[in-house]
């Protein structure tokens, strides 16, 4: 889970930015949020090797960018073409697709994360799989980091409480739920 900001409407309910557009609107809320940020070894432009490349179709999303990459596989900005919306695609690499424990750790995190509905709970859209690749659609929520906001410097009190209050919530909605999650960092 992830402290960030995601654009909000004057009316309070979340939306992605449009299709193209990454920018932001007037009012912000704080969210938590799935990590996203490289872990793997960078190529020379600073973002790590990705498998999967800018116009590549994998059922009816259509990859545009890579955002990151982690233990479990790789996220990419991609475009749903039904909803015409933007998504972060997390994609199982082909080689962690024949482990059966990563594909079942895979679809069991889908499963979890898509039984909850929770502000703080990343949305999941939808599990497939196409063209050899197993992936899972989400919301896509653009902000910084909880790690990268303390990097900028201490943070004041009320904004601690506030991000411990929400973390709190989110953990336990999911613990209601029976859910454990093992791995809180602030990604």
């Amino acid at each position: 889970l992830t402290l960030t900001e995601v654009n909000t409407p004057t009316d309070g309910t979340a939306t992605p930015p449009p299709p193209g557009e990454l920018g932001s609107m007037p009012r912000r809320q704080r969210r938590l949020r799935q990590p996203c940020r490289p872990r793997r070894k960078p190529d020379e432009g600073g973002m790590p090797q990705m498998t999967l490349e800018a116009g590549t179709v994998l059922g009816a999303y259509r990859i545009v960018a890579p955002i990151g990459a982690g233990g479990m596989g790789e996220v990419f900005l991609a475009q749903d073409s039904r909803l015409e919306r933007n998504v972060a695609l997390k994609i199982l690499p082909r080689a962690f697709a024949g482990d059966a424990e990563r594909l079942g750790r895979f679809v069991r995190e889908a499963k979890s994360a898509s039984a909850l509905n929770h502000p703080n709970i990343l949305t999941i859209h939808e599990i497939g799989m196409s063209e050899g690749f197993h992936y899972l659609a989400t919301e896509l929520i653009v902000g910084e980091t909880l790690r990268e906001r303390i990097a900028r410097g201490a943070l004041p009190v009320a904004d601690c409480l506030e991000i411990a209050i929400q973390v709190a919530a989110a953990l336990g909605a999911a613990h209601a739920a029976g859910i454990v999650h093992r791995d809180v960092k602030p990604e």
